[in-house]
């Protein structure tokens, strides 16, 4: 005869107690064994049972954090070129990056702000001259512009050769402020959009590469532009696609931990706002004048 071991009373076969005590234990027994059975990884859970990365079913938002904490890490722990100072050192960083402009905007150099505003706005002077140069006509009589350097064109000389250099410096004037609105954009879109933890300055020595080769294909499309104002056109739109292209590369790179479709929309957002920046300005210069 069985008896119960919390009050003692008589038990036949098979039956339970149904004592304060005896229940209390039942459901402590039940408890322990739903903590250790788990129905969706295995028969128990314990250190010493193996699960494979196919069957365990994670948080999607812990996973997508932990990579992007992945790639974060990744990217503060990855070395960074150096700038090389002086005219010749930024020369000399100029032709690597023609040389490899995908290495250089994957790995940018560690400009401080003011030589990044100095690179803008160099940048600026040389394209704002090819544009000159294509919606002027200037281009086509290279001889008549060295007359006029030398002074053989007399007072229209003159103010043509000063027209260039307002050109130029309000080309450099533009390029610099643009460039600061332009870093703003994507570093504004990261930061509230990606939450991308990257500073400002950050993304400008990304971006402030991109112009490069617009900027080579605007320098060239001036030297050589006398042959046909056509070709210096189409150079120019040449340089303004690769900048686009270059800008991609480097965003899709600063935010590795989204697809790349979602890189590519933010880049035409990014671009929507910036024309339309740019075409307001436009409208307001037109109409003071």
């Amino acid at each position: 005869m069985r008896s119960c071991m919390y009050c003692g009373r008589d038990l036949s076969d098979n039956e339970k107690c149904n004592c304060p005590g005896a229940v209390k234990r039942r459901e402590e027994k039940q408890k322990s064994q739903n903590s250790d059975y788990n129905p969706g990884y295995g028969k128990y859970n314990n250190s010493d049972y193996f699960r494979t990365g196919y069957t365990k079913k994670e948080n999607k938002i812990k996973r997508m954090w932990s990579r992007f904490k992945t790639k974060r890490a990744e990217k503060k722990n990855r070395p960074r070129t150096s700038y090389k100072g002086g005219v010749k050192g930024f020369f000399q960083n100029v032709l690597a990056f023609i040389k490899n402009p995908v290495n250089g905007i994957l790995n940018p150099k560690n400009f401080s702000i003011w030589q990044m505003l100095l690179i803008a706005a160099i940048q600026g002077a040389i394209i704002a001259m090819g544009v000159f140069f294509v919606t002027t006509g200037a281009s086509r009589s290279w001889f008549k512009f060295l007359a006029n350097v030398i002074g053989f064109g007399g007072i229209e000389g003159y103010k043509t050769l000063a027209y260039i250099a307002m050109s130029a410096l309000s080309g450099a004037v533009g390029a610099t402020v643009m460039s600061l609105i332009y870093w703003g954009v994507f570093y504004l879109i990261g930061r509230f959009i990606f939450r991308s933890f990257t500073t400002y300055t950050g993304v400008g020595q990304r971006l402030v590469m991109t112009t490069i080769p617009f900027t080579v294909f605007a320098a060239f499309g001036v030297l050589f532009s006398f042959l046909s104002t056509t070709t210096l056109m189409i150079m120019l739109l040449i340089g303004v696609l690769s900048s686009m292209i270059l800008t991609y590369v480097s965003l899709n790179e600063e935010w590795s931990q989204k697809s790349e479709s979602y890189v590519f929309y933010a880049l035409l957002l990014g671009y929507f706002i910036l024309f339309t920046i740019v075409c307001s300005l436009i409208r307001i210069s037109v109409i003071g004048g």
